[in-house]
């Protein structure tokens, strides 16, 4: 299996994780039966627990831990769902799929995520996205 990290980056994640005072549970829902990114985001949050001494995974199948799917409102594979050290979920949940952007160009990512819209609409989307930085501004 490839890394995903450089060993640059693991150093610095390492650093970081080194600092969390509490242990994070991430659990991974998957689909047993077929999902085209479950296997590549099961690998890439394993090395992101290999990192931290304090970042557990616990990998579940949609269909078969459907009571706690259910639970943390998962609805597609893979979901991430991040739990305190008390396995108590907060509402901090990722959905979807991962990419291998190292090497994709913005115009590729946008593609990729737009689809087939329709120019215009594409131009919509590009001028009205909003990253954190943005969110802060309007705020103060």
């Amino acid at each position: 299996m490839q890394k995903i990290f450089t060993e640059d980056l693991s150093v610095q994640v390492k650093e970081i994780f080194a600092d969390m005072p509490k242990e994070l549970t991430i659990a991974l829902f998957v689909d047993k039966n077929g999902c085209e990114t479950c296997e590549e985001t099961k690998n890439y949050m394993n090395e992101v627990a290999e990192l931290g001494e304090k970042i557990n995974v616990e990998i579940y199948d949609i269909n078969d831990d459907s009571a706690l799917a259910s639970e943390y409102n998962v609805v597609m594979v893979p979901s991430i769902v991040l739990l305190d050290s008390n396995k108590d979920y907060h509402g901090v949940k990722f959905n979807g799929i991962s990419l291998p952007i190292r090497n994709m160009s913005i115009e590729k990512l946008l593609s990729f995520y737009m689809g087939k819209n329709t120019p215009s609409r594409q131009e919509f989307i590009i001028n009205n996205l909003k990253v954190e930085l943005d969110i802060i501004e309007e705020a103060e």
